[in-house]
């Protein structure tokens, strides 16, 4: 009989032959209505009150359908987490819990085939007449599996013996790998690109990984529901080690040992792009950011301070609190968001005061909402480990079982007498509750699809007709009816809590997205109240959970993150901490600091991507995918190990607004059909040194079209769309992950670097429903990500590239003349502009910009003449004689080889014959004041720093390598066979051989100055 006969769950053969695919596996009728839960609606009634009308959209009659499940299996969690052993752990599987008394029923259309959903299903509910069906069968896969497997270990083990070399003295165990590597540097482990910190995170308790799922054994009782790829965990109770997939064979045997110490850093390459470029100082613009980095320090320094025995608990005089170790799982996670942002010594997680800490909070077992919220976030943030996962299911049982109608309490309503008119729900436990359940899905459980139609319900039907929401209706605190609670606090609530319900809810995929009225009503309600001045530490920190959901950048045309950042470092007390704000907690300064490190540090993180709204509509066209970039950023975030956030940026706003993050996402099913202005906008964009990826929303050709014709315009039509070659860096720069089929791709290439990348297929369909299966659509982007920062440094948000604006007179005035000729003589038009941008700022120079011909260059007399390029040219005799007397008559010659091509290299050196016969080009020495900055403003260049592209091809050097030709004892020209010109830009993008921003803005730097010098007739420099 062949397999596709057999139900995969029961091993039965369906009696009418049909079957329904169910999580990806194939079953029979009776298995499939049992673990989809279909059953019989029930209708539930809606208290009356002065609440909005819902609209009968299509989502409530579905909520509602599902209600009568979501109480029936409320109640069987709820009496599951109720059974606990002494250490607090439930032996029941809430996945295997089924209401007996409701009845199967069959859907209305019943194909061969139906898919109810993509991922697995956990065994754990089969009955034990079924399960004993399988066991057989599961057995001996997994003796045969076994016996495989010792084989190919002894196999390996006795290769490894052979071709093993003898250890060499004082090599211990680590052999050549320990060799040579001082102290504190970074070594990268190009199988894998993570690092031994992340390493050490995952072997916390000397845990070890496994790189294959395993199967629960025959006759063990199940103590988990299965995880998804981002942690999966071994499903019997006596197994106790931690499978993560994202780390590598190598890295999970060294996570084996019992790490107890910080080990030497390991630089992944997300990880490495989040950290200043080496080198690089910050700009006056940045100071802000620098006082907010001091302010959280002291802030961390401030809790740390007053933990007592790994506990912030409040001395209640011997009395146990119902909210107990919810103050010290409040301050963890904000410690601990501090050390994914800032990754500050104090909170890494091997110090003992975060090691007692965490492990205090992983033995909660409060069964309040507020606590099981928090321990859940905290659990998230640490690393796969059994502690952290027991304390996560014990989490999502309570929250499931607590949860009624969508909604929390204090405690679980189902189990606590509400006499006196208190509610059985509230929106400030209501959102923490939501919270906390998304902090287990996003560890990997599986949250029952019915619990976010219900939170989503919920939501939906006590939002005012205004547009916010409120603390609860029909009672509270001991009063009964009426409305409660500021709506400036719950409004944030029942928005973050919308979108996070949305983001599992929405699954469709039509090119006219069917907008969410409350939440559109809700944004609105928002952003007519937004105050900038708020100083309640609660409201702003719901403010800033809604900015983050939805991306948004502005509330009310006020840049939320900067006016909070304002109110939280004057708020500062001088002990470092804060105060909280509001009422009930006004004097705890622990709950205060809390959440002011929460805000500070999450709203701080870099942006790795912004998504283009070139429409009004918050569901237009341009959002085809609400949730693309969103969960494309959480999965980078979550693989990587590196906090990043993602935004939304208006077509209208000006592009320097856009340039917070090296990636424009444009998507869209049509052409959008960008104006001229808007036009100008993405060419500035692109000019400043940023890169466009475009994606077409069902695979649409005019959408396709429009973006290479968009493409071909900005650059004038200079250059053009083709398709990249299999062999493009795009589709290797993770040289550990090998992409199975490489897409269909268009690119834009301005002879330097890719400008845009234009993409015919849908990759935000993938990203929408979070399809991690399909890894070349996650790994792509990620690859174009790393390729715009270089591997290097992508600053924290509010870092700006330049000064703020200056007022002092100039000292100095140069007149720069760009030479034109037939030929790529301007690839990165934005490189001058912006250093003269920071010349006018850093060394009080004016810088005054011409692009002119040879023929000009008598009548003009400008002080500096630059030459770039990317590929071959020549000139004639005639403009040669003219750039000769130009240069013998007092003129300087600047150039290089814009992303240091080797044509444009060889061409230049004619030039220089052509020029000059009898002189060759000779090195700059480095007692030069062009190296030395010996001169007023100058900067030293006596320490090279060159772009990483280049150290990966062993080609760095340790001082600035610069050829020149000199006359009457000046410099006349100088030239760079590695590139400047992009350096200008202070982008780090990858292929690009030169020196990284800081060295090559100081060369530049030096050139002016040199050359206002010589045009001053001052001293000669020499």
């Amino acid at each position: 009989m062949s397999l596709k006969q057999i139900c995969e769950r029961c091993s039965r053969t369906a009696a009418d032959g049909r079957w329904i695919v169910v999580f990806g596996r194939r079953l029979c009728r009776a298995c499939a209505h049992q673990m989809a839960g279909w059953t019989s609606p029930e209708t539930r009634s809606i208290s009356p009150g002065d609440t909005k009308p819902v609209a009968d959209d299509g989502r409530l009659a579905k909520t509602a359908a599902v209600n009568a499940q979501v109480a029936s299996v409320s109640q069987a969690v709820t009496a599951a987490a109720s059974a606990t052993d002494e250490a607090g752990n439930s032996p029941v599987d809430p996945s295997a819990l089924q209401d007996a008394s409701v009845e199967p029923r069959t859907p209305d259309v019943f194909n061969d085939e139906e898919t109810i959903g993509d991922s697995e299903v956990d065994d754990s509910a089969l009955l034990p007449a079924e399960a004993a069906k399988g066991a057989s069968i599961r057995l001996l896969n997994t003796v045969l599996l076994t016996i495989s497997a010792i084989m190919l270990l002894a196999i390996g083990v006795l290769i490894g013996i052979y071709l093993s070399p003898p250890p060499k003295s004082g090599g211990g165990a680590s052999g050549e790998a320990s060799k040579g590597t001082p102290a504190g540097k970074s070594v990268v482990l190009p199988a894998s690109g993570l690092s031994l910190r992340q390493t050490g995170r995952a072997a916390l308790a000397g845990e070890a990984s496994i790189a294959a799922r395993p199967r629960r054994a025959v006759g063990m009782a199940p103590a988990t529901v299965m995880v998804k790829n981002k942690r999966t965990v071994s499903a019997t109770a006596n197994q106790e080690r931690i499978v993560s997939p994202l780390r590598p064979l190598k890295l999970q045997e060294a996570a084996a040992g019992n790490i107890k110490a910080p080990v030497a850093a390991v630089t992944s390459p997300v990880e490495a792009a989040t950290a200043p470029a080496a080198g690089e100082t910050p700009s006056a613009g940045s100071r802000e950011l620098l006082r907010i980095k001091k302010a959280i320090a002291r802030g961390v320094d401030y809790l740390l301070g007053q933990e007592v025995n790994g506990n912030w608990e409040p001395d209640l005089n011997g009395r146990r609190s119902i909210m107990l170790g919810g103050e010290s799982a409040l301050v963890l996670e904000s410690l601990l968001q501090v050390e994914q942002s800032l990754h500050l010594p104090q909170v890494y997680i091997f110090t003992a005061k975060m090691r007692a800490a965490i492990s205090y909070v992983a033995k909660l077992r409060t069964p309040t909402t507020y606590v099981a919220s928090f321990q859940a976030n905290d659990m998230n943030l640490l690393p796969a480990k059994k502690q952290y996962h027991d304390a996560l299911l014990w989490d999502m049982r309570y929250l499931l079982g607590a949860e009624t109608s969508g909604a929390y309490s204090y405690q679980n309503p189902k189990t606590q007498d509400f006499g006196g008119g208190f509610s059985r729900w509230d929106n400030s436990n209501s959102q923490y509750g939501v919270l906390g359940t998304w902090a287990c899905a996003d560890s990997g459980l599986e949250i029952p699809a019915f619990y976010w139609h219900a939170v989503a319900y919920h939501w939906h039907r006590t939002q005012l007709s205004s547009g916010a929401w409120v603390y609860t209706q029909g009672g509270g605190f001991g009063r009964r009816g009426g409305f409660m609670g500021n709506p400036r606090t719950m409004t944030p609530a029942g928005l973050a809590s919308l979108f996070i319900a949305d983001s599992y809810t929405s699954s469709s995929f039509a090119l006219k997205t069917r907008p969410d009225k409350s939440l559109l009503e809700g944004l609105s309600w928002v952003n007519r109240h937004f105050s900038p001045n708020n100083e309640n530490l609660y409201e702003m920190y719901g403010d800033e959970r809604v900015a983050l959901a939805s991306g948004l950048k502005y509330f009310g045309g006020v840049d939320w993150y900067r006016a909070m950042a304002h109110i939280l470092l004057h708020a500062q007390h001088r002990d470092g901490s804060w105060s909280p704000g509001f009422a009930l907690a006004d004097r705890d300064r622990l709950i205060g600091t809390a959440y002011a490190l929460l805000i500070l540090a999450r709203g701080m993180n870099p942006i790795l991507i912004n998504k283009l709204q070139y429409t009004p509509q918050q569901y237009g066209p341009w959002n085809n995918r609400p949730w693309d970039a969103a969960n494309f950023t959480a999965w980078v975030s979550r693989t990587y190990e590196t906090a990043m956030n993602w935004q939304v940026v208006s077509v209208d706003a000006p592009a320097k607004q856009w340039t917070d993050a090296p990636l424009l996402l444009i998507t869209g099913g049509q052409d959008p059909h960008f104006t001229a202005g808007y036009l100008i906008k993405l060419e500035e964009y692109i000019d400043a040194g940023g890169m466009i990826f475009s994606s077409s929303d069902a695979d649409s050709p005019a959408f396709t079209r429009a973006m290479e014709r968009y493409a071909v315009e900005i650059g004038q039509g200079r250059y053009q769309v083709r398709k990249l070659a299999p062999t493009s860096v795009i589709y290797s720069m993770q040289p550990w992950y090998h992409l199975r089929s490489p897409p269909f791709l268009l690119g834009v290439w301005n002879g330097v670097r890719y400008v845009w990348i234009i993409s015919p297929q849908d990759f935000g369909a993938i990203w929408q429903r979070r399809s991690t299966s399909a890894s070349d659509y996650w790994q792509i982007p990620t690859n174009i990500y790393l390729y715009a920062t270089g591997k290097s440094g992508l600053q924290n948000r509010m870092w700006v590239s330049s000064d703020a604006k200056v007022s002092a007179p100039a000292v100095r005035h140069v007149r720069v003349a760009q030479l034109q000729y037939a030929g790529n003589w301007n690839p990165e038009p934005g490189a001058w502009p912006h250093l003269a941008d920071l010349a006018r700022r850093r060394i009080a120079t004016r810088v005054s910009l011409n692009a002119d011909s040879c023929g000009q260059l008598l009548q003009q007399q400008p002080t500096l003449v630059t030459l770039t390029g990317t590929g071959s040219f020549e000139f004639t005799s005639n403009e040669t004689s003219k750039i000769r007397r130009y240069l013998l008559g007092g003129g300087m010659l600047f150039a290089d080889a814009a992303g240091g091509r080797g044509s444009f290299a060889r061409s230049f050196e004619h030039l220089v014959e052509g020029l000059f016969p009898k002189e060759s080009l000779t090195e700059v020495p480095e007692t030069s004041t062009l190296i030395t900055g010996a001169l007023p403003g100058g900067e030293s260049l006596e320490k090279a720093v060159y772009r990483k592209y280049l150290i990966s091809r062993g080609e760095s050097h340790k001082h600035v390598k610069l050829l020149g030709i000199k006359a009457d004892g000046r410099w006349i020209v100088v030239f760079s066979a590695y590139d400047v010109t992009s350096g200008l830009l202070g982008t780090n993008t990858w292929g690009i051989a030169g020196y990284a921003p800081p060295t090559a803005q100081g060369i530049a730097q030096n050139i002016l100055l040199y050359s206002a010098a010589h045009a001053s007739h001052g001293p000669r420099a020499n």
